[in-house]
């Protein structure tokens, strides 16, 4: 980690879910935002039926078939619904959008400022990121929908005089590029995004923070980040304090091997600030909630 923080050359930082769910954005991750929905569900299950089905068995009954058999993960959910309303599923997002970034969208913004990031790569929809590095002054360019990574492919192999921030499950502002269904994740992402990716490995050491690592586990595969052991610079993964990583996030750090890959644990709230010696920076008046893509 203290190669990372001292290197000259700058690296990619991957965000998850867990950046924006932190104070003052306090934002619902995917299966918070799940609950929400298998809530309100519920409740009209409750009022059609004149509350012959109980709202809290029905709620229990659903969520051990989502957490403990894994009969009713979300995706598919989000799926059923999307094939009955369309694109309204993904418009219910946007009823949740903020732009009070937190201390890891700060910290972010910092070290773009400073030169010592190559690129963002988010899964998360909500545009905080944006929000610091427009705060600070950073000049970036968001790649969120197939149209904008077939030019993103260019940029992460050259020099750029913008930070590329690259939202691999879309952007809260384009309901049609936002990526939460099962059809969607075993489609995979274009193929312009993973070339690009495969370049950002290649080319810089990677920072995951914010991540759960969940997706790993899902699919060993995801993004092709497993599969460009041999050749990517490699990356440190941060997991929460007491907490283990995931089964696929050790998987991954056993394929790239000790001198690539570093797990360690930290407080999300003050680990950027602490690692890299920045500066606290003054938050905008929290506005609300946002949301956040997948972990």
């Amino acid at each position: 980690m203290k190669e990372l923080a001292t290197a000259g050359a700058p690296f990619v930082a991957f965000v998850g879910a867990g950046a924006s769910a932190i104070p003052p954005s306090c934002l619902p991750t995917w299966t918070q935002f799940n609950d929400l929905l298998l809530e309100c569900l519920c409740e009209r299950l409750a009022e059609y039926s004149s509350n012959r089905q109980p709202t809290d068995a029905m709620l229990s009954l659903l969520r051990a078939r989502r957490d403990k058999t894994h009969f009713f993960p979300p995706d598919f959910q989000a799926q059923l619904i999307e094939e009955e309303v369309g694109l309204d599923y993904f418009r219910v997002w946007q009823s949740l959008e903020t732009d009070s970034h937190g201390p890891a969208h700060s910290g972010l913004a910092e070290l773009a400022s400073r030169s010592q990031l190559a690129a963002i790569i988010t899964t998360n929809f909500d545009r905080l990121i944006e929000s610091a590095l427009r705060l600070r002054g950073v000049q970036f360019e968001v790649f969120h929908d197939t149209q904008s990574f077939e030019c993103l492919a260019a940029m992460a192999e050259g020099v750029a005089d913008r930070i590329p921030v690259i939202k691999i499950h879309g952007s809260i502002e384009d309901p049609a590029s936002l990526v939460d269904t099962l059809r969607q994740r075993v489609a995979g992402r274009p193929e312009p995004l993973l070339q690009a990716i495969r370049a950002l490995l290649r080319q810089h050491p990677w920072l995951y923070l914010g991540f759960s690592g969940a997706d790993f586990s899902y699919d060993p595969h995801y993004l092709g980040i497993l599969d460009a052991a041999d050749d990517a610079k490699g990356f440190v993964f941060l997991t929460r304090e007491g907490r283990s990583p995931h089964e696929g996030v050790r998987r991954l750090a056993e394929a790239y091997g000790s001198g690539k890959a570093q797990i360690v644990q930290g407080n999300l709230v003050t680990w950027l600030t602490e690692t890299f010696e920045l500066h606290e920076e003054a938050q905008p008046p929290s506005v609300g909630t946002s949301v956040t893509g997948q972990p």
